[in-house]
């Protein structure tokens, strides 16, 4: 028997398991060092047994079970506004980057324009100022929109999580009053 081993079989014998005695008892015999270690196991396992028993006092139990139950229900309510909060904020970026999106299509069509400008020069000067004015007048109204947006989603999120913890509160303050 090798001494991790003879270890693992002294503390299933203290737990009371069934163990080859014999063994333990021949390893023990020709290992001073797992020896030692057994005679402290053993007055340990003696001043374990000598000692008193103390009762916890009364409620402890009650308190300790409500003390982890609140702990538990709080990492839940964290966790639910946390996950609200980032579908929230993910479906903004969405609608963000859906509406950036649709403006690479108008950037596109710019190429072949910017090509034909040596023979059509006087005239596409006019349409590029037409159409930058019609691409300013644009950015400006999308970034209006793009603000409110922006600003309606965080309000959305604020509400969805002021709604949440007040929801969370509501049966937290239901299963606190009926146990």
């Amino acid at each position: 028997m090798e001494c991790e081993t003879a270890r693992n079989v002294m503390m299933e014998y203290l737990d009371g398991k069934p163990v080859d005695r014999g063994a333990l008892e021949a390893h023990l015999s020709r290992c001073a060092e797992c020896r030692e270690a057994w005679e402290r196991l053993a007055r340990v396992e003696q001043l374990l047994r000598e000692a008193p028993t103390v009762s916890a006092p009364m409620g402890f139990v009650g308190r300790t079970l409500a003390h982890l139950d609140r702990k538990r229900r709080i990492r839940r309510a964290v966790l639910g506004g946390l996950v609200l909060t980032t579908v929230a904020v993910g479906g903004g970026i969405l609608g963000l980057g859906a509406t950036v999106w649709g403006l690479s299509d108008l950037f596109e069509a710019l190429g072949p324009l910017l090509r034909a400008t040596l023979t059509l020069a006087p005239r596409l000067a006019d349409v590029a100022r037409t159409l930058l004015r019609s691409l300013c007048l644009t950015a400006d109204a999308l970034t209006a929109w793009l603000l409110l947006l922006a600003g309606c989603g965080l309000v959305a999120a604020i509400g969805a999580n002021w709604i949440w913890w007040w929801v969370v509160r509501r049966v937290q303050a239901a299963t606190i009053s009926h146990p």
